[in-house]
């Protein structure tokens, strides 16, 4: 009997679980902002780049890129 407890215990945990992270609003976008863009399209080229790191050293796409390639996140935020 204990172990049916648990288990609806685990199992409501994960049903709410579902319910509070699965519902996301990245997927839908306000009237307002339709048509607007909001940075490159997944796959598309980016333009050449020279950024300095925390230590002042200028890099380019081509030294941060490993054997496995690259990953770069654009990150929109409020203001710093």
């Amino acid at each position: 009997m204990r172990y049916i407890h648990i288990i609806l215990y685990i199992f409501s945990l994960i049903l709410i679980g579902k319910m509070v992270l699965g519902q996301t609003n990245f997927d839908k976008i306000p009237k307002d902002d339709q048509g607007m863009k909001t940075g490159p399209e997944v796959g598309s080229k980016i333009p050449e780049f020279m950024l300095p790191d925390q230590y002042d050293k200028m890099h380019d796409f081509l030294s941060i890129t490993g054997p496995k390639g690259a990953l770069i996140l654009f990150y929109r935020s409020a203001d710093w």
